[in-house]
């Protein structure tokens, strides 16, 4: 009965879209039932003229449609249509175009994804290819020009998925926006000769080493890979020399032990010697300042000031 009741659900779907007038939908439900990655089915509705907005499903949402559909589909065939397949959820789409691009916070959406043909160790570490139809650049956050592959800078976004403006705010859509449609995100990145894209963290947690640019996320990522690191936040600290100086902020996982020397000492052969670590602060777990989703930077920053005063 479940599974008389699931078809019967499709094919209204399918009905629904047909009414809608919506043709790059239809592609999206035979995208799905072949097989298509998203980036493959972004290429064939850009190649029929189409324009879909993107939108990133977790698995975790995937599972949520399972519950609520309460359908006999096997767990391993619908849960890589809706996430792994996925990344396209169109509903509000369906109902409002244009699709009205006035938000709140900056947002280019999603802009790279990862091909067919990308390997395991590719997926996880990189972001992808830029989407058909979307273009971007990765640029020197201080002078705008243009960076080669293999450097690390702001990325720019411009093209269908970026939002038009910020809610109520002109001063920041204009500080945010070049005057042809370029969205500087603040997020660093750098693009590798295959055209695939990195992640390197936010451009203001960019700190300037003596001239040299050094992505805390770099620094993070090395301190994490120690055994009895569970956290780690990097921040500048004021240099006399050097401008400023990377700083670790660290809380290890319960019942492992670690001094500071052993960190740094983990540190070396992995990171450049202006971007290690100067200083370690061991942190408990209810001992990080929060905001309203995150670690906050800008209070550890301040305890470190005082810490060498």
């Amino acid at each position: 009965m479940k599974r008389i009741a699931t078809a019967v659900i499709l094919i209204l779907l399918v009905c629904i879209l047909i009414f809608l007038g919506k043709p790059w939908m239809l592609m999206l439900v035979a995208a799905l039932f072949a097989g298509l990655t998203a980036y493959e089915y972004v290429k064939l509705a850009e190649a029929q003229g189409y324009r879909i907005p993107l939108w990133w499903i977790f698995p975790a949402i995937a599972l949520l449609f399972l519950v609520i559909l309460n359908t006999s589909v096997p767990r391993d065939v619908m849960l890589p249509m809706l996430s792994g397949l996925g990344l396209l959820l169109f509903t509000w789409a369906a109902l409002r175009q244009p699709l009205d691009r006035v938000l709140p916070d900056a947002a280019a959406g999603i802009f790279a994804l990862c091909d067919r043909d990308d390997s395991p160790e590719s997926r996880s570490t990189v972001h992808g290819k830029p989407a058909p139809g979307i273009e971007v650049r990765i640029v020197d956050p201080e002078t705008g020009a243009e960076l080669p592959d293999n450097r690390s800078g702001e990325i720019w976004v411009r093209g269908y998925n970026v939002m038009d403006k910020y809610w109520a705010a002109p001063e920041k859509t204009l500080e945010s926006f070049t005057s042809d449609g370029w969205l500087k995100t603040g997020d660093l990145y750098t693009r590798l000769p295959n055209g695939s894209l990195v992640f390197g963290g936010r451009y203001k947690d960019m700190l300037k080493v003596g001239g040299e640019n050094v992505a805390a996320v770099e620094v993070e990522a090395v301190l994490c890979t120690h055994p009895a690191v569970k956290t780690a936040e990097v921040v500048g600290r004021p240099d006399q020399r050097l401008d400023e100086v990377p700083v670790a902020f660290v809380e290890l996982h319960a019942g492992q032990t670690a001094d500071a020397e052993t960190l740094i000492a983990h540190c070396r052969g992995k990171l450049a010697s202006y971007k290690m670590p100067r200083t370690v602060y061991f942190m408990n777990a209810g001992d990080w300042p929060l905001s309203a989703t995150k670690i906050d930077k800008r209070t550890l920053r301040d305890r470190a000031r005082r810490a060498e005063k």
